[in-house]
């Protein structure tokens, strides 16, 4: 599905009484943030970032598409018999642990000049314009109807008249249909996604 095609659905459907539904900009900019939103709520697409690292150096920049860790292993400086192994992630007591320590930084307690970290993520969706209408909308189509909730929460939350609650309800709609899609199976929800999963098939089911 085109994101021009997911415009004008909205606009015939969850938008079709405001006047925002005439605002190309605002409705893909509804897009944008609804994509985000299901980012966070589906592991839809899997990146991975490889970490070289150097001595006496823990923190490491990620990379600018970064949105949140799925998994991390270890793998072994150069020639090196040892085999690679998962680390733990965000475990505060964990001396082993990979630790996010803010949205765009990781701190790594192993040191092994010439060893390699391995960071799978999740990637943020791409920011699209009024120009890129004819770009395919990066969702499979079981989650267009939760995207279509969220452009209608964030459409009935841009005015400033008409009956209050709606915004809402939408909301609550929004979130009713992303449960049903993890029960479907839609995607692996982030936090079902266990280690072996993470780094066996890389986020996808």
């Amino acid at each position: 599905m085109k994101i021009s095609e997911i415009v004008t659905i909205a606009k015939y459907s969850e938008l079709n009484n405001l006047a925002v539904k005439d605002n190309i900009n605002a409705i893909v900019s509804f897009i944008n943030l609804g994509l985000v939103e299901l980012y966070t709520h589906f592991d839809l697409y899997t990146e991975e970032a490889l970490i070289e690292l150097v001595e006496g150096v823990t923190i490491y920049d990620l990379p600018d598409n970064f949105m949140y860790m799925t998994g991390a292993f270890e793998a072994p400086a150069e020639g090196s018999s040892e085999e690679s192994r998962p680390l733990p992630i965000n475990e505060e007591d964990n001396p082993f642990s990979i630790n996010t320590i803010n949205f765009k930084q990781v701190q790594v307690p192993l040191n092994t000049s010439g060893a390699f970290i391995s960071i799978l993520y999740t990637p943020r969706p791409k920011v699209f314009t009024s120009s890129d209408l004819d770009e395919e909308l990066p969702l499979p189509d079981q989650l267009v109807q939760p995207l279509l909730n969220f452009i209608a929460y964030k459409g009935h939350g841009a005015i400033k008249v008409g009956e209050p609650g709606n915004a809402d309800v939408y909301f609550t709609r929004f979130r009713r249909s992303c449960d049903e899609r993890k029960a479907q199976g839609v995607a692996i929800t982030p936090d079902d996604l266990s280690m072996a999963t993470r780094i066996g098939s890389r986020g996808f089911p």
